[in-house]
């Protein structure tokens, strides 16, 4: 699994749910994001959770990333559609290196970003905390049977 399919896989066990309007992308309103491919850099998760299953609670998303999806980057097109780049390290011989993986929409007036990758049944609703240029912080709350968690996840510009 990608970075953020990882990330969403650790909130989907707790089975989140969230009804929010969303306003798809248009030539007239571009969201701060798109169309350029970010990488995983750093996350936190508050309180911490076992997300690995290993019995021992997990500070950050990364225990759940193999070593060849290190380099693996998101792009949010202009058109709506998620495009992810597997990067240089294959994590098997029939990789391929990109790929339309889902769809998109934010609502500016919330910051919230709407993904529906096309391996899962539900969307995942994540608030844009930061932006710039080359920085994007994303914060995605869910619930597990230890309470609520908070992660807040750090990407890069590629």
């Amino acid at each position: 699994m990608k970075i953020l399919q990882k990330l969403y896989t650790a909130a989907a066990i707790t089975s989140l749910a969230a009804a929010v309007s969303f306003t798809a992308p248009s030539a007239g309103r571009q969201a701060p994001f798109i169309d350029k491919y970010w990488v995983y850099e750093s996350s936190t998760v508050v309180p911490a959770v076992d997300l690995d299953m290993d019995g021992k609670p997990d500070n950050s998303i990364s225990v759940l990333l193999e070593e060849c999806q290190e380099d693996d980057a998101r792009m949010f097109k202009g058109s709506g559609k998620i495009v992810e780049d597997y990067g240089k390290n294959k994590c098997g011989d029939d990789e391929v290196s990109s790929e339309e993986t889902g769809d998109w929409t934010y609502n500016a007036a919330t910051r919230q970003l709407s993904t529906k990758d096309y391996n899962t049944d539900e969307p995942e609703i994540l608030t844009l905390r930061e932006i710039s240029a080359s920085r994007m912080v994303l914060v995605r709350v869910f619930r597990s049977n230890k309470g609520e968690h908070t992660i807040t996840a750090v990407y890069k510009t590629r």
